[in-house]
This record gives C-alpha cells, structure tokens and sequence, in this order.
C-alpha cells in the first residue's frame, strides 16, 4: 500500500505505516476499554502534532503501548519482501521486528 517516496526517510516511512494501522484497527476494533482507546488517541495524537519526529524508535513505542493494553494480539503479514531488498528503510523495519520478536518474552509487541 505504500509508494515509493513513502520511504524516503524514516520519518515519512513511519507515519504512513501508522496511518495506515491506525485505519485498519479503527475499521476492525470493537474494543471498549479505556486503557485501550486512550492508547489509540496517543497514537493518533502523535501521527497528527509530531509529523515530524516520528521515526521507527517511536512508530515502535506506541506500538509496544497498543500490544500491550490489546485485549487480542495483533498479526501484521508481510509480503512481497524480496522486492524490497534494497530499501533500507524497510530493511531497517523488518530488522527492527526481528529484534522486537526475539525480546517477545520481556516486549509486549509479540505476547
């Protein structure tokens, strides 16, 4: 879903993925809880007033605070990864999961 200048940089990459979560979970959730729905406005808060201090460090901490107050976990397919070998954004994203699901014991983005 993402072009090509969608990954110029960090920053730009990691607001369009976090906008396009965002989309997809506000279509999908049916969630009532507090914690969780003042999570998902702290996400939508930074995407809207930080445009431009977003980067994967930071996509990752809401991401961990979504995970962790998700009454069900989230599953985030990735395909068509060999077309990609030479972004290193998204190299740097895709490490960047690899390294959040080794740490899935302590982390909560994999529980």
């Amino acid at each position: 879903m993402l072009g090509e200048t969608k990954f110029k940089n960090e920053n730009i990459f990691s607001i369009a993925f976090a906008t396009i979560f965002l989309k997809t979970i506000q279509k999908y959730e049916t969630f009532n809880e507090k914690e969780w729905k003042d999570a998902i406005d702290s996400f939508k808060d930074a995407i809207i007033n930080r445009k431009n201090d977003i980067e994967l460090f930071e996509l990752f901490e809401y991401l961990n605070n979504l995970c962790s107050v998700s009454p069900k976990p989230f599953v985030l397919l990735i395909d068509e990864v060999d077309s990609a070998r030479n972004n290193q954004i998204f190299l740097d994203f895709l490490a960047q999961l690899r390294a959040y699901y080794l740490k899935r014991d302590s982390i909560s983005t994999f529980v």
